[in-house]
C-alpha cells in the first residue's frame, strides 16, 4: 500500500487483462462458424460439407500466415506493430 492508502496496478496487469481478453475473443471468432453450422445450413440451405470446407481453408490459410506474420512483426519497428499488423491479420479471420 502506498502512503495515500491506494493500491496502485503495475502495468503489466493491465497488459495481461487486455491480452487474456484478446485471446478469449480470437477463440470466440474462430469458433463461431462450429457454433452456427446448423443454423446457416437451414437458412441459406448450404450444406454441411460447403461450410465445413470453408471453415477449413479459414484455418489453413490463418496457420499459413502465421510464419510471414512473425518475419514482418521481426524487421519492422515496434511502434508500428499495432497500427499495421493488426489489420493485416484480420483477413485470415473470414
Amino acid at each position: 500500500m502506498h502512503a495515500a492508502g491506494k493500491l496502485k496496478w503495475h502495468y503489466g496487469w493491465v497488459v495481461v487483462a487486455i491480452t487474456f481478453a484478446t485471446l478469449v475473443v480470437s477463440a470466440g471468432v474462430r469458433s463461431m462458424p462450429g457454433i452456427l453450422m446448423l443454423p446457416l445450413a437451414d437458412e441459406f440451405d448450404w450444406s454441411r460439407s460447403a461450410i465445413s470446407s470453408v471453415m477449413s481453408v479459414g484455418i489453413f490459410l490463418y496457420g499459413m500466415m502465421g510464419p510471414f506474420a512473425a518475419s514482418l512483426l521481426r524487421n519492422t519497428a515496434s511502434g508500428a506493430s499495432p497500427s499495421f499488423h493488426c489489420p493485416c491479420s484480420q483477413p485470415a479471420l473470414f
